[in-house]
Formats: C-alpha cells, sequence, structure tokens
C-alpha cells in the first residue's frame, strides 16, 4: 500500500522532508501573524440579567435579603435606564435595560 511506503520514502528523501517541513512551519508562522484577532473587542448589551437562586426561602426573602441589595448595587453603576426585578421561590430574575 501506498501509505506504508510514505515512511521509508521519507527516509530516503530527506531534503524533501526538510523542505515541506520549513514550508509548513512558514505557512504556520505566515497565518497566526496575518489573523486579525482582537484581544479586548467591544461588545455592546441592551439588557441585563441575573438569576440567583436561594433553595427554600420565600419571595419576601428572597427580596429583602438578595433582590434589594442587588438593585442597590446597580443604581451605582451609569448608564443604566431602568432597573425591575421579579422574586419568585425558585429563579429570581432580574432585568435592566441598559
Amino acid at each position: 500500500m501506498f501509505l506504508s511506503k510514505v515512511p521509508e520514502h521519507g527516509v530516503k528523501n530527506k531534503l524533501l522532508v526538510n523542505l515541506l517541513s520549513a514550508l509548513l512551519f512558514l505557512a504556520g508562522t505566515l497565518t497566526v501573524f496575518s489573523t486579525q484577532r482582537e484581544a479586548f473587542p467591544n461588545v455592546t448589551f441592551d439588557a441585563l440579567m441575573i438569576q440567583t437562586n436561594y433553595p427554600g426561602a420565600t419571595p419576601k426573602e428572597i427580596e429583602t435579603l438578595i433582590t434589594n441589595h442587588i438593585e442597590d448595587e446597580l443604581e451605582s453603576v451609569s448608564d443604566i435606564k431602568d432597573i425591575s426585578s421579579i422574586s419568585r421561590r425558585r429563579l429570581q430574575p432580574g432585568f435592566s435595560p441598559i
């Protein structure tokens, strides 16, 4: 078979193997430096949703112990237009359009 002769052919033609290796290395190096990438891309979000979990707590406890504290902290953040929240028994989402 063809694949069984590849290693044998590579040992006999060291120059060809070295040239192919150098070409692959050069192509990889050029690709790494020409690829456009951004470490910190500009991303804008229209809304922020926070979910908290407090097993066994009533909605009133969740509102008092968690939701109110989160809303107080969010009020200090600039560029938030509106803050609304819902306290439920299972999941407690908060939604803030920005």
